[in-house]
């Protein structure tokens, strides 16, 4: 699906590889993306293709991603659910709230909306840091709202 998608663009590197190293990253040694680019991927791993990538190709193949989400989720899901016969007559939904170490929510408009960039296809969401309750106890910090669907034997089918 990825490669389907960013066939219909230049990027002038493969950005499968730039996500691919990335997702390793976070598996197994979860760090920033600079960290990652300077540090990781040049000393610590070895990935196949991934040595000519630049920092700045990991933020636009995040770019990418963001832009493509919708179409990416819908084909995981649907390879998923084919791969482990799903039964999906039934979902289960829990929410939960965690709270930032940070003083100040996420600047938006009236509405609560902020704008994404450009690269990332100049969509418009809901802020996601706001004040709230949370249920540690944190009422003072920004938080944030996470839904999980699973299905009956919980595999999580959205989030």
């Amino acid at each position: 699906m990825i490669r389907e998608q960013v066939a219909k663009r230049r990027f002038g590197f493969d950005v499968e590889r730039a996500l691919f190293a990335m997702v390793a990253n976070r598996a197994c040694a979860p760090a920033s993306k600079l960290y990652c680019h300077e540090q990781w991927l040049k000393e610590d791993s070895h990935i196949p293709g991934a040595r000519g990538l630049e920092l700045q190709h990991l933020y636009r193949a995040m770019d990418f991603l963001e832009e493509n989400k919708e179409a990416i989720e819908q084909s995981i899901y649907f390879q998923v659910a084919d791969l482990l016969n799903l039964d999906v007559d039934i979902l289960f939904y829990d929410t939960t709230s965690l709270h930032f170490e940070i003083d100040e929510e996420d600047e938006s408009d009236d509405e609560g909306m902020v704008s994404g960039s450009l690269a990332a296809g100049d969509k418009d969401y809901l802020a996601p840091r706001r004040r709230g309750y949370s249920k540690n106890g944190r009422g003072d910090a920004p938080q944030i709202v996470i839904g999980l669907a699973v299905t009956r034997d919980g595999i999580p089918v959205r989030h």
